[in-house]
């Protein structure tokens, strides 16, 4: 974050994308304090967070909220919740829920 501070101008796409990635990632992981994550929401969290690099940073901690919203009682998390694992089936209508989800969230103007 403190080499982003001095500008990205003459950085590569490359650079430029890893830089934003974790931008995301820090809103990701972020949590309330005394406000632990169960294990399932978490894991949809991090799964998340390689899905919002398209967002504006300052809308990816309530895209999370929302989200996990959404997803609380699917079959998606229930599954994670009782298996403690993500499956490649899983994981594949996930991605596919998340992005649907994300299709109708609305950004912050």
């Amino acid at each position: 974050k403190a080499f982003a501070m001095f500008g990205t101008e003459g950085l590569d796409a490359s650079t430029q994308n890893l830089l934003n990635h974790g931008e995301k990632l820090i809103e990701i992981l972020k949590q309330d304090q005394y406000s632990p994550m169960p294990l399932e929401e978490l894991t949809v969290a991090l799964f998340a967070a390689d899905l919002v690099d398209d967002l504006p940073t300052e809308d990816v901690r309530r895209f999370e909220r929302e989200l996990l919203a959404h997803l609380r009682h699917s079959d998606s998390i229930d599954e994670i919740r009782q298996t403690e694992d993500l499956t490649d089936e899983n994981a594949a209508q996930l991605a596919e829920t998340i992005e649907k989800f994300k299709r109708g969230f609305r950004v912050s103007v």
